[in-house]
Formats: structure tokens, sequence, C-alpha cells
């Protein structure tokens, strides 16, 4: 297959701009090659949107569902860099995975994975699958210890590396944009916010997050009670603002609209509204006083701008990233969610927030190094 000639063809494939915590992955790993490899030719398989356009003028998206355009692509690109988690949750999305790496491998292209996470899995052909997928790459880097205690238990050929999640990089955004971006969403920028991020969990999604999560409707009612009670007691402290982070909009009404039953005055609690770009949710969490994250991405971004975050932990990576700060007591599971002790640890936390902010910003800068350096392992890949 015919090569590019001035930089390497770059294609870069696993996650995509539908999600905020999956557009801000793709968005630290454009700012990495754009430093590591100004020269190289990148593009991003991925549904192109009006969002991504707007505030990705610059990124090249090719949509994989177009066959001609993805396949041509794949076939002639120098590397394959996946990113995110496109491993093996659904069978559809085994079958993108399949398809990917195998035209990839067809065309020559080397292969590498940055930044990843694999979940844990029962079933014996996945494990054959993650074998097949991993054996021959030059390069699986993994943000999680579970994902790399997995792989080594799979005994792939390659040896898999932990490295920092890269959007550990990414800066918030302008001050400007984002008071009005919080204005427009009804919240006054220049008096205490307190967000809270919510994760919608019914009987109708998809069974590997059920399992993942070990899915009860009894217990996840309990949870959405308690975290409605919760935001109750916290908005006399500060004014209340959901950040929606669900692919649907939707979903985030659906969650939205349980909290505010619980709320003596539903009128207390916002939706920041879109739409917003990863930077300006970062730059949001920034100025908030105090963050309830229901879900990975908004924990990793109140870890990395400062913000004093208690988890509400739907999974064991938020547990795992919570352990790896100095804030590692202010995270509870979903699960065992209950509303004083919960309350306890937001009085907590809302008491030590200044000495909890100093603490998590040392934490951030630390983790910026670390994705610095640990970026280098691309180096020899891309340039």
């Amino acid at each position: 297959m015919q090569r590019s000639k001035a930089g390497k063809r770059i294609t870069v494939w696993g996650t995509s701009f539908a999600k905020i915590g999956d557009e801000a992955q793709i968005g630290a790993i454009l700012e990495l090659l754009a430093d590591l490899a100004p020269d190289a030719d990148v593009a991003v398989l991925d549904r192109p949107r009006q969002a991504t356009r707007l505030f990705y003028p610059h990124a090249r998206t090719i949509r994989l569902a177009e066959a001609w355009r993805s396949v041509t692509r794949l076939l002639r690109s120098d590397l394959l860099l996946v990113v995110g988690a496109p491993f093996y949750e659904t069978r559809r999305q085994l079958l993108a995975c399949m398809l990917v790496i195998a035209l990839s491998r067809l065309g020559g292209a080397a292969i590498a994975c940055y930044g990843i996470t694999v979940f844990k899995t029962r079933a014996a052909a996945a494990r054959r699958l993650f074998r097949s997928f991993f054996d021959r790459m030059a390069l699986v880097a993994v943000r999680e210890q579970a994902g790399l205690d997995m792989l080594r238990r799979l005994d792939v050929a390659v040896e898999p590396v932990l490295v920092e999640d890269q959007r550990a990089l990414l800066a918030p955004d302008d001050g400007v944009r984002v008071a009005a971006l919080l204005r427009d969403s009804g919240i006054d920028p220049d008096q205490p916010v307190i967000a809270l991020t919510t994760r919608y969990v019914h009987e109708d999604v998809p069974d590997w997050v059920k399992d993942l999560q070990g899915f009860d409707a009894d217990r996840n009612r309990r949870a959405v009670e308690t975290l409605g009670r919760l935001m109750n007691a916290l908005s006399g402290w500060a004014q209340l603002l959901v950040i929606p982070m669900h692919p649907s909009l939707d979903d985030d009404r659906a969650m939205v609209a349980q909290i505010r039953r619980h709320l003596d005055d539903p009128d207390r609690i916002q939706m920041l509204r879109p739409p917003f770009s990863a930077g300006q949710c970062i730059g949001v969490i920034a100025r908030c006083e105090m963050l309830i994250s229901s879900r990975l991405s908004s924990t990793t971004f109140a870890a990395n701008s400062g913000t004093p975050v208690m988890a509400v932990a739907y999974d064991p990576r938020s547990a795992e990233l919570m352990a790896r700060g100095s804030a590692g007591d202010f995270v509870l599971r979903w699960d065992e969610l209950e509303y004083e002790p919960a309350l306890a640890l937001c009085e907590r936390l809302w008491r030590e927030r200044d000495q909890v902010r100093a603490a998590q910003r040392a934490d951030a800068a630390r983790r910026r190094d670390k994705a610095r350096a640990d970026a280098e392992l691309l180096r020899p890949l891309v340039a």
C-alpha cells in the first residue's frame, strides 16, 4: 500500500465525540500527536457531529460506516492508534473491533493502544479474542491497574504498561466563555456552585453495564433517592448545577426530573445547557466549590482541576482513581449509598474544601508531568 511521504498517516479509533468524557480522550490524543508528530496526517474514525465541527474545526473525522472512505483509510494507514474502551462490551462493538484491527493489519499498519480500558471478562471466547487483538501490537498502554492485571493474566505477548490518563493534560477553557455558559444555564458565575453528574441506570441499559455495576433495580432506586435528598440538603449551601455527560440529553433530563422530586424547591437545580466542549466542561468544574460525581470522567476532570469531589463509584475505576490521589476518603459505592453517611461526608468535604483543593492541585501537577513523560512511549511510533 502507498504510504504518506511527508509524515506518517495515523488513524485514531476506539472512542468517539459522543460523550464528553470520550471527547476529552480524543482531544487529548490529538494534542499529543500535534506535539509529537506535527507533520503527521491524522484522522479520527468517528461519527462527525455538529458539535465536533464547532469545537474541533481542525480535526479530520471519517465515519466508520462510510465503508469506502474508512476501509481505504485503514488500508493506507501507517499506524492505528486505539484509545478508550472498544474491547468487547457489545457484540456490535466486538465486530467493529475485529474489522478495524484486521483491515489495519492487512494494510501493514502498526497498531498501538494508548490510555485504554480493558474490562474484566469471564468468557473464554473473549479471552481468546483479547489475545488475538493484543499479541501483535506495537504498544499496549492501559490507564487503570485493573486493566493491566487482566492483560497480564491473559499472558499476551506484548508486555502491557500502565500510563497516566492523557486527559490529565487538558486545560480548562477560557474563563469568560465558561462564565457565559453558566449564565446561559441560569447560574450566577459569581456565586458558589455545587455540581452533580449522574449515571442513568435502568432496566434497559446494556447487559455489560449491569454486569460491571452489579445492577439491582431496588439498590439503584435507593441510590437515586439518596442523591435527591442529598442535593436538597446542599441546596442551602450553593447553587446546584447538573452537568450532562450522557450521550443522549434525554438521559440527563430523566435524572434531573428524578432529583427534582426530592427538592423542596425544584427550581434550585439547573442543568448546564449544551453544546459545550470538554475544555469548557473542565472549566465549569474548576469553578465549582464542590462536585458530586457519578461519572468516571467528571471525577477525572475534578481531580485534574483541583475541585473538591465526592465520587459515587458505579464501577471500581472511580474508586481506584480516587485512591491514587490525596482525597481518597471522599468516595462512596453507589450500591451502598445512604443519606446520613453521604451527607456527613459532604459536610466534611465542604469544611475542608480549601485544603482538599490545594492537595488535589498538587496531585494534578504530578499527573500532568507523568502524562507528558508517558506520552514519550508514542514518539517512536508516530514520528
